[in-house]
């Protein structure tokens, strides 16, 4: 045996080492020596550059060091290490690591291929992450809005929240390659936030948000009554682009008298009837898209018509066989209440 380990010693400490011989039990008096001095632990330690994800860890160098070894803690549970080699380093970047967590970073000196067993150590909290801002919202017609945002590093991806007030409408998890999310199906003209998120594990930034509102439905532009009778009218319309359908309504002054759902957004004329003679009312025409109708209208005024005299009439007398009877009769030109509206001249 030439060589021998020997521990315990103080770091930073000059030692002397002497070797004697020992043969049937008996110890020489002579030895030879040699002197040797441990390595230091670093004196001093302290972190910087604290990110979200990563941080820089620096210290003092060690006398005699050739390299080191650093670990770091969440709590008293080891999360993993690092060696570092060269002893004149006196920093690291430790990435990898969770946002918004308290970590405790622990630096030991390396010397001879041992690590010694005290060290220095410090702490840091790593950072959040950093909300996707700006986010913009614009609408993409009555009923779809689409959100985007700036792109985070390193996240695993993104959360985008819809709201009306504080209500949550819908929500959306991209992954972290989108920046761009669309929501449909929303109300006409109605005020939306768009809430963004970056997420990695269970974490979530702060958010950013931006605020949209979508367009209201538009009125037709004009309606029109191109024939009228005395109990019925025909009534059109001009088109609205999106729309799924429209609702008319027809009034006698200030009263609504009844109401019609036509289907179909490419349908732009019906039939009313059940109307009064000689009555003036005013037909709205609103727009519906899905469940929704538009709070303007458009709107004409129109009077039916009188009701028609009879075409002819006429008496005629026939003798039966006990007494005479006088029988006046007529022909009536007047329609019955189906009768279809007359087309105006």
């Amino acid at each position: 045996m030439t060589s021998t380990e020997i521990s315990g010693l103080e770091p930073g400490t000059a030692y002397t080492f002497h070797v004697y011989t020992v043969t049937g039990g008996k110890t020489s008096i002579g030895y030879v020596g040699t002197s040797a001095t441990t390595a230091e632990i670093s004196v001093s330690m302290s972190a910087s550059d604290v990110g979200w994800r990563g941080v820089t860890v620096l210290w003092t160098a060690a006398a005699g060091a050739s390299g080191y070894e650093i670990a770091w803690y969440v709590g008293s549970t080891r999360i993993g290490s690092n060696p570092v080699d060269g002893g004149s380093v006196t920093s690291a970047v430790i990435d990898g690591l969770q946002p918004e967590t308290a970590y405790m970073f622990r630096v030991y000196t390396v010397a001879g291929g041992k690590t010694s067993a005290g060290y220095v150590e410090t702490s840091a909290t790593t950072a959040a992450i950093p909300a996707p801002a700006p986010v913009t919202a614009v609408p993409d017609g009555l009923q779809s809005v689409t959100a985007t945002w700036t792109p985070v590093s390193g996240v695993s991806g993104y959360r985008v929240e819809l709201y009306i007030g504080s209500t949550l409408v819908d929500s959306k998890t991209p992954t972290s390659s989108e920046t761009s999310a669309t929501f449909s199906g929303l109300q006409p003209g109605a005020d939306y936030t768009v809430r963004v998120y970056a997420t990695y594990g269970d974490k979530a930034s702060p958010p950013a948000e931006a605020p949209v509102t979508t367009p209201a439905i538009p009125a037709p532009e004009s309606a029109s009554v191109p024939t009228i009778g005395w109990q019925g009218v025909a009534l059109s319309w001009a088109a609205v682009a999106e729309a799924t359908g429209y609702k008319v309504e027809w009034w006698i002054g200030g009263t609504r008298v009844d109401s019609q759902i036509v289907s179909g957004g490419s349908v732009l004329s019906t039939e009313i009837t059940g109307l009064q003679p000689e009555t003036v009312y005013t037909f709205r025409v609103y727009t519906m898209v899905g469940e929704y109708v538009s709070t303007t209208y458009a709107s004409t005024t129109e009077t039916t018509s009188a009701i028609p005299a009879p075409a002819e009439a006429s008496v005629s007398e026939r003798l039966p066989r006990n007494r005479k009877k006088r029988l006046f009769c007529w022909r009536f030109c007047i329609k019955t209440v189906s009768q279809r509206p007359q087309k105006r001249t």
